[in-house]
């Protein structure tokens, strides 16, 4: 109808136009003509005209007017729609107080509504069938259902014989049936659905029930359990949310592993009390209690089974009681809020701006764009608070890119912002009048007061439930995610008004598919030669597949994913009057295939003239522009292939500024894929590709320049390659073309020796081109070397032969010889280098890879560094040695350097004018080398101070040692000082002076440390004759320790370590010295007798009667203990062995000695001696009292 309505207000054809006033006309007209009482218009399904046009009712003041003086009346049928207004809005009142009061509210009576369920349960027109059915079926559910249908039929106010026309729907469930279908869907068509409509296996409804349930089931019933999976498995989302919010804790509930018959019960228990909520408990059917619970299940398989399973529920605390009015109600425990806490998280939502909410819902998916305008529009979308800042952004980005088109998709949660969003728009493109953006406006369909309430409590909700109980948080975010998603919902299927700067008062538009075809006529307005006006399946519109479509195009063949089966979508039918006609563009021009093409052959003919080749990226790039716009897509890669077919195969050639090739189909269909994949998704490695042709001589240059320098061709494939290549090669060479000037007049070529020249010549400047001095570009010197090659054909093998590494080193040795007066060679000869100047000078040309290295001036200059470095071996040879390399010579003088005990930090203020020459030495040390600018200063101070290092190195190193160190080497003899300097390390030339310094008195410490230990030695030896305590134990055999007064061990045994070590520090040698030179037991050591008794008393101890002889004890310990006798004074194991040795002595002959002693004793003697020993050794007691 929209497109009908556009036509004729195109072609000014009227007949479908009627405005309000010609409607009240035809009305009066109407009830004249037809003598009626009167016309009553009935508008139904008016909500959602209501909701998008609230704003825009004027011609219904006509029609107002009118029914106060006509037989007229109109009612618009529609759900409660005060919501819709904000509280601030001053229309509200002005629209609502146009329709007269009071408002009929239209309900389904409860017994209409059980009549017309009997009625919409046809019954089996099958004589038989119906006779089982009123003769035994139905008597028997009857019998089921007394006390149940007595219970519903007082509420319904139903006789037995209309409650018996519902079965073998349960009076209970019918009832419930009623009531849910009320919040299903905002409508009670769902209650006929249930009944009426199979759904298939999945959705089980009454359908279903009859289908898998029978007379002959334990439940020949459908009882309330049995609504949940069509009400809530299948169709939640169509629930109203108070409803939803109560069934949601079925899922978490049912996790405590419940019985069958248990989630038959719970479901039960839910639905009563959801819908319960619904009447606010005023319904006592409805009241999840004991009677009604058991009644709800009579006649089934439950049947006085349903209450105790429900108490059983209670007592597991899933369920729990609550009192309402007299009853005890089971009931699932929806949640005890704090509302103080839950109007706090509010105010954080009640603010929230429409933009977020756009983001929160997914509102940018309200406008599914076909998969072609995705790719061509760039969509932003804004609320009332962002949008000049986002049209701003959008406005800036639509100026710069001429490939896509640019649209702002508005929202408002409310008429108030409505209102100030159209103005806005309106605003927004008289102020920008040029603009290409459009403008999509979403706001006839609001959110609404009532939605954003519901949504801020929801998400109040969650953040409350946040951290306490998870699936109540998560249940009510998904809650206000639902609120959000039926906006999105309703947008979709609502109504557009359409801006752009033709239409600045916008154009409502009452679908989305009118808003398409909106957006595809502004499309082809602007891309007027486009991709999308072909007719072709999805998956063109998605990259891919590139490569294989451009083959498709390159050969004229579908394949693979280009197929289609439909017709009126093959590509081959889309590009008919073109598809395999030869120059389809010059014999059909009207073709839109034909208008790319004659562009794109006008830019293949101009780039190839001027440039000779011409980048896939230029191609991309032009096309996509207005009007073609190409896009990143397979069709593209597609229409490519078929528009650059021509350029393959032979004529043109590949490159990629650095090899190229013959243009092959697979060349051409990689540039085509690599091309979309950059614009589809930048790569910044991405290196462009050519299609390359090139005049005569051009070609000629390359043919030569390959051949000369061993180029691959596919290496040349344009002159800034074969240049690149050409520098390469010269490097390769080791030395400049030029010097072949210097023999080419002694080769034999075939061309003329001038002309030779001026290749080489011309080649040198190709490599070194400086635009300035030769007043030719690149392109001119290969112009030129390409016209001489045509002329001379004999100057390409001519190149061959001279363009060589040996033919280069020729011609380098020609010009030293000439280059001032030979002194390089000269001076390779005054220090016998083997002729190793020629690799020395390769090497420094090999040094760098700029091009620099190839002119003349430049080159003379890297000659002069060689030879004055050559001078530096020549002068070096008189100071430090030998060399006949520069390296070997800066070696030398390191080396020479490296074997002073001076640091050059420490004295370089104290050599006189030898610092300069040092300082250059230093540099060599440290850096292994000599900057290029200190070469020729380095060489002066040599000639001048050469001598004097000599005489300094071989003589004063010592005296200037002394000078500088006089501070550290305070209190030494001069004797002292030498030994002091011959004892520093070598290597000390590039130490720091502080460094140096620490390390002199380092040395100092330790020659005094020396001394004194050489002294704690003497004195030790002079008074022992031995060289250490350790060594003194080890001669007698005795722990020197033993021979100490007790008072005396501890001090002794620091003492004594001081002097074993050769590592002790200066304050313990000096406090040993002082030490022994007042010890008193120097003579005791020295006397023999005194060694034995101390040995008895301190080593042997009680074991002394059975070990007298003190030489055997000694042997015996030497033998048996690892201890040396250093550390036999208070060993463990000493002791441990000199009393197994004693025991072995007393068990030999030792208990004989005691029995001869105790034999010469008198009784009463043996007697007083047995008590006291028994008295004073308790294991002899111990061993009398075992015994006796």
């Amino acid at each position: 109808m929209r497109k009908i309505f556009k036509v004729a207000n195109e072609r000014q054809i009227r007949a479908f136009t009627l405005d309000d006033k010609g409607l009240c006309e035809w009305i009066r007209e109407t009830i004249r003509q037809n003598k009626l009482n009167a016309i009553v218009f009935i508008w139904d399904e008016f909500t959602e005209y209501f909701q998008n046009n609230m704003t825009a009712l004027t011609g219904f003041q006509t029609m107002l007017e009118l029914s106060e003086t006509e037989h007229f009346c109109f009612i618009p049928v529609t759900h409660k729609s005060e919501a819709l207004f904000s509280a601030q809005d001053t229309m509200k009142n002005k629209i609502l107080g146009r329709f007269v009061r009071p408002r009929c509210v239209i309900e389904l009576p409860e017994n209409m509504a059980f009549q017309l369920m009997g009625a919409a349960m046809q019954k089996n027109s099958d004589p038989v069938i119906y006779q089982e059915w009123t003769e035994e079926i139905l008597p028997d559910l009857c019998d089921r259902t007394v006390n149940s249908r007595v219970i519903v039929g007082k509420q319904t106010k139903l006789n037995d014989e209309q409650m018996r026309g519902i079965l073998p729907i349960h009076p209970y469930a019918a009832s419930l049936l009623k009531h849910i279908s009320t919040s299903f869907d905002s409508n009670q068509r769902s209650m006929f659905d249930f009944i009426k409509n199979d759904r298939g296996d999945d959705t089980h409804a009454f359908q279903w029930f009859i289908k898998n349930c029978g007379p002959l089931d334990d439940n020949p019933l459908l009882t309330i359990d049995m609504l949940w999976n069509f009400f809530y498995d299948m169709g939640k989302e169509s629930l109203a949310l108070s409803i939803r919010q109560i069934l949601d804790n079925y899922p978490r509930l049912s996790r405590a592993n419940l019985l069958e018959d248990e989630k038959r019960v719970l479901k039960a228990v839910l639905l009563f009390q959801a819908i319960s909520f619904e009447v606010r408990d005023s319904v006592d059917l409805f009241l999840a209690n004991e009677k009604n619970l058991n009644s709800a299940f009579e006649g089934s398989d439950l049947e006085g089974k349903a209450s105790h399973i429900a108490e059983k529920l209670v007592r597991d605390k899933i369920l729990y009681k609550k009192i309402v009015g007299k009853n005890d109600v089971y009931s699932v425990l929806i949640g005890e809020m704090s509302e103080d806490q839950i109007e706090k998280h509010k105010k954080k939502y009640l603010t929230k701006t429409t933009s977020s909410l756009i983001t929160d819902g997914a509102l940018d998916e309200a406008i599914e764009l076909p998969a072609a305008l995705k790719l061509r529009y760039k969509l932003v979308y804004a609320g009332i608070t962002d949008f000049e800042q986002t049209t701003k952004k959008c406005m800036n980005e639509a100026e710069r890119d001429g490939k896509h088109l640019y649209g702002v998709v508005t929202f408002a949660k409310d008429s108030s912002e409505r209102l100030a969003l159209s103005q806005k728009i309106t605003t927004k493109l008289n102020e920008n009048p040029d603009t290409p953006v459009i403008f999509i406006d979403c706001s006839k369909t609001l959110l609404g007061e009532e939605q954003f309430a519901e949504w801020v409590e929801f998400k109040a909700k969650a953040d409350y439930h946040s951290g306490k109980d998870k699936d109540q948080s998560t249940q009510n975010s998904n809650y206000a995610n639902d609120v959000l998603k039926n906006w999105r919902k309703n947008i979709k299927d609502g109504e557009f008004v359409y801006y752009s700067k033709v239409r600045l008062n916008g154009e409502t538009l009452a679908t989305e598919d009118a808003l398409m075809d909106e957006l595809c006529a502004y499309n082809r307005k602007i891309f007027t030669n486009g991709l999308e006006c072909y007719n072709v399946i999805a998956n063109m519109w998605t990259l891919n597949a590139a490569r294989q479509g451009a083959e498709c195009g390159l050969k004229e063949e579908i394949a693979g994913t280009f197929r289609s089966s439909n017709p009126n979508t093959k590509l081959e039918v889309a590009l008919n009057g073109a598809w395999k006609v030869q120059d389809y563009w010059t014999s059909s021009p009207s073709l839109n295939i034909s208008a790319i093409k004659a562009r794109l052959e006008e830019l293949m003919r101009t780039k190839l003239r001027r440039d000779g080749r011409i980048s896939i990226r230029t191609i991309f790039e032009t096309l996509s522009e207005a009007p073609y716009g190409f896009m990143p897509c397979n069709l593209s890669a597609f229409i490519l292939g078929f528009l650059l077919k021509e350029y393959c195969g032979g004529k043109y050639t590949w490159s990629d500024d650095t090899t190229s090739d013959e243009l092959t189909v697979d060349k051409m269909k990689e540039m085509i894929h690599e091309i979309l994949q950059q614009e589809k998704t930048p790569n910044p490695r991405y290196r462009d590709k050519y299609i390359v042709t090139m005049p005569q001589e051009v070609k000629a240059f390359i043919d030569i320049t390959s051949k000369a320098f061993g180029i691959s061709k596919s290496q040349c494939t344009s002159v800034e390659a074969a240049r690149e290549r050409v520098r390469a090669k010269m490097r390769e060479l080791s030395f400049p073309i030029w010097t072949l000037d210097y023999i080419i007049e002694g080769e034999s070529i075939d061309t003329d020796v001038e002309v030779v020249k001026r290749l080489v010549e011309l080649y040198g400047f190709l490599a070194n081109n400086v635009k300035e001095e030769t007043d030719m570009s690149e392109n001119d010197i290969a112009i030129e070397i390409g016209k001489i090659s045509l002329k001379n054909a004999s100057a390409i093998s001519d190149l061959e032969k001279l363009f060589t590494a040996e033919k280069c080193q020729i011609g380098i040795k020609a010009f030293l010889d000439v280059y001032k007066d030979g002194e390089l060679i000269k001076l390779a000869n005054a220090v016998n280098d083997g002729n190793q100047y020629i690799n020395v000078l390769r090497s420094k040309f090999a040094v760098d890879a700029a091009n620099w290295v190839w002119r003349k001036g430049t080159a003379e200059a890297v000659i002069d560094s060689v030879i004055l470095e050559y001078q530096i071996i020549e002068e070096s040879n008189k100071c430090v040695g030998t060399s006949k390399s520069y390296k070997d010579a800066l070696r030398a003088w390191s080396g020479k350097a490296n074997n002073m005990r001076l640091s050059f930090s420490a004295i370089k203020n104290d050599v006189d004018d030898l610092d300069v020459l040092l300082g250059y030495i230093y540099e060599i040390c440290t850096t292994d080398q000599l900057q290029e600018q200190h070469k020729q200063a380095f060489l002066d101070s040599m000639k001048i101070f050469g001598a004097k290092f000599v005489d300094f190195y071989n003589n004063r190193q010592n005296d200037v040692f002394k000078k500088v160190c006089d501070f550290e080497l305070t209190g030494l003899s001069d004797a002292d000082k030498d030994k002091v300097y011959g004892a520093m390390p070598m290597g000390c030339f590039t130490k720091d002076k502080v460094g140096y310094s620490n390390l002199v008195a380092q040395m100092v410490e330790e020659q005094k440390k020396g001394l004194n230990s050489m002294k704690l030695r003497n004195i030790w030896r002079e008074k022992t004759n031995t060289s250490s305590p350790y060594q003194w134990s080890e001669q007698f055999s005795m722990p020197i320790f033993a021979m100490l007064a007790e008072q005396e061990v501890t001090v002794c045994r620091k003492i004594f370590a001081t002097i074993n070590s050769n590592k002790a520090d200066a304050k313990d040698i000096s406090d040993a010295i002082t030490y022994l030179e007042n010890a008193k037991f120097f003579d005791f050591l020295s006397d023999a007798s005194q060694r034995d008794k101390m040995f008895v008393k301190n080593i042997i101890r009680d074991n002394a009667v059975m070990l007298s002889n003190i030489a055997e004890v000694k042997d015996y310990l030497r033998s048996h203990v690892t201890d040396v006798p250093y550390y036999w004074f208070g060993s463990p194991s000493v002791q441990s062995t000199l009393n197994k040795m004693a025991e072995a002595k007393y068990n030999k002959d030792g208990y004989e000695i005691a029995f001869q002693k105790i034999d010469q004793m008198s009784a009463e003697d043996v007697k007083k001696y047995l008590k006291d020993l028994i008295k004073n050794n308790k294991n002899v007691g111990v061993e009398i009292i075992k015994n006796n």
